[in-house]
């Protein structure tokens, strides 16, 4: 119903690194409708996060309020509650706490069957989501070096821990062969839809400074920064353990950052430029932060843990008004509703009344997430958009000449793609000339237009 008149192929090859999402996403839309099936989602994903926070610091034998405390920063990071409120499927990252717990478990005690199963783990996330299995990759590449400095330290753990490394190696490898196998098949389809420029690499990454700021999204706590140290310093694990976590959330900082970040005053290679010169599909790259929202979340629980184990009421009194304080840093108000069924949508029903095609101004394209808010309009006037162009389609070509009411061309752009209302909201400019025919203002000051053939 977008990119009208082309359409939106609902499916594609790079669709199958989203299938374990898609397929029940999809089955619970037809049950019960998208916006339930929207709410239901989000709720599945945040307490299945949360409750896989807290059974993996349990795993790792930190006590009850540590796992609580460590649970709740993983949930409520700012950098997982606004990816949750743009794409639903990043709200599964329950993966990554378990990949944590099993490849730290494995580090203390290696075994086969460990790596076996921290190799599978990894490769599942390539079908639940693609940045997924970027994190899931980088939070293992972590756990590797740990287990080569213990290697190298510790003599008698070398022939374990390779067993368990090539154990590891053989299950992600075969695990994501049918993936690899989809998207060599369709490399070439997948490359002219999927690929991003260079620049997004840039405006989708983070400044050091960035995670500082309380006023972004990418906030991470100073307060949780500071009691990770002491987690780092005297938490109760291993210090291989300990060495492990803490790296983990120094590569996701350093994934997460854009290139050109200024080193000790040199401009060194990024590693979101060196993944992007090889998969340039991959271009949010400050959704690696998540990674050090993790890390700061157990390395913070196990430091309250330390606290809660002094055998003392005033020790487990001090780690409890510890912990909601760090709580208390990053936790943030919840987003608006997307929109209030229980009330009309006066553009909507007007829409409703119509025929054609549907533009609505600012033309936005699939890419961006302002579309949100005419595709949930959409699901009550139940027209096709122009909207949502996607690039190499003949509608995107129609969106560009009609990008603004301004364009000579626009008025014909928009006839070819059959649409013959439009409504302009307020952040864009009115149209100009005898072709276009005001017959509705609304509340909000969008206007009504009518085409004239």
């Amino acid at each position: 119903m977008a990119n009208a008149p082309s359409g939106v192929p609902v499916r594609r090859a790079i669709d199958a690194t989203q299938v374990l999402y898609d397929v029940p996403a999809w089955l619970l839309v037809h049950m019960t409708g998208p916006v339930l099936a929207y709410n239901v989602l989000i709720f599945g994903g945040l307490w299945l996060t949360g409750l896989a926070t807290y059974g993996s610091a349990r795993a790792l034998r930190i006590g009850f309020l540590g796992s609580a405390i460590a649970a709740c920063l993983f949930v409520l990071a700012p950098v997982h509650l606004v990816e949750v409120e743009l794409h639903v499927a990043l709200s599964y990252a329950a993966p990554l706490p378990v990949l944590l717990a099993l490849g730290i478990r494995t580090l203390d005690n290696p075994s086969p069957r460990r790596g076996v199963l921290l190799g599978a783990g990894v490769g599942a996330c390539g079908y639940l989501n693609p940045y997924l299995l970027l994190e899931a990759g980088v939070l293992v590449v972590a756990v590797a070096v740990v287990a080569v400095a213990v290697a190298v330290s510790k003599p008698g753990a070398r022939r374990p821990l390779m067993g368990c490394a090539a154990a590891t190696m053989v299950a992600l490898a075969v695990t994501v062969a049918p993936l690899a196998i989809v998207l060599a098949a369709r490399h070439a389809a997948i490359s002219s839809s999927a690929t991003r420029a260079a620049v997004d690499v840039v405006t989708f990454s983070l400044r050091p400074s960035d995670y500082l700021d309380r006023s972004t999204s990418a906030y991470v706590g100073l307060g949780g920064l500071a009691i990770a140290v002491v987690g780092v310093a005297v938490g109760r694990a291993s210090g291989a353990a300990r060495a492990a976590i803490a790296l983990i959330g120094l590569l996701g900082f350093a994934f997460s950052l854009r290139p050109g970040t200024s080193v000790l005053g040199t401009h060194p290679p990024m590693p979101s430029r060196l993944v992007y010169d090889v998969i340039p599909y991959y271009r949010v790259f400050g959704r690696l932060e998540i990674l050090v929202a993790l890390a700061v979340a157990v390395l913070a629980g196990l430091a309250v843990d330390r606290f809660a184990l002094a055998r003392s009421a005033w020790a487990s009194a001090a780690a409890a008004i510890i912990g909601a304080g760090l709580i208390a840093d990053v936790v943030r108000t919840p987003p608006p509703p997307a929109g209030d069924l229980g009330s009309p949508d006066p553009v909507a029903v007007w829409l409703a009344g119509g025929r054609g095609v549907v533009a609505e101004y600012p033309l936005f394209g699939f890419d961006n997430y302002e579309l949100g808010r005419y595709l949930f309009r959409q699901l009550r006037h139940g027209r096709p958009l122009l909207n949502g162009s996607i690039d190499g389609t003949f509608s995107a070509k129609l969106a560009t000449a009609a990008s603004s009411l301004r364009n000579s061309g626009a008025r014909a752009a928009l006839l070819r793609a059959g649409a013959r209302t439009i409504v302009v909201h307020p952040t864009a400019a009115r149209p100009v000339g005898p072709g276009f025919v005001l017959v509705r203002r609304f509340p909000d000051g969008s206007a009504g237009y009518l085409l004239k053939p």
